[in-house]
């Protein structure tokens, strides 16, 4: 688990949704802050079923490369339309250190 300063930057996003607009365009943003995050945080809905398909294409697969940074996510109420398997399955174990994107795509 990471440790933060008492002074940090924290990037915060939320409502992915289908990752085919906002999501890619907050994530590159994220990414070419030069000032850079310590900890970089999804509030949720990240896709709209809660699919694992859904979760690996639109969430892990565009989520901003801070390696640095300690990454996080949240579930909302899209998560949970399918009992909340995506998340708890795929998101939540991985959450003490979200992978790069590409780690993902290698798989």
């Amino acid at each position: 688990m990471g440790v933060l300063p008492d002074k940090f930057r924290l990037a915060m996003l939320g409502d992915w949704g289908t990752g085919l607009y906002g999501g890619p365009v907050c994530a590159r943003s994220i990414e070419k802050d030069t000032d850079g995050f310590q900890f970089v945080l999804h509030l949720g809905d990240v896709y709209y079923s809660g699919t694992q398909e859904e979760v690996e294409a639109r969430f892990l697969a565009l989520w901003p490369a801070v390696p640095s940074a300690i990454r996080r996510g949240l579930n909302g109420n899209h998560e949970m339309y399918t009992g909340g398997h995506g998340y708890f399955d795929v998101v939540l174990p991985r959450s003490g250190g979200l992978p790069e994107r590409e780690a993902v795509a290698t798989r």
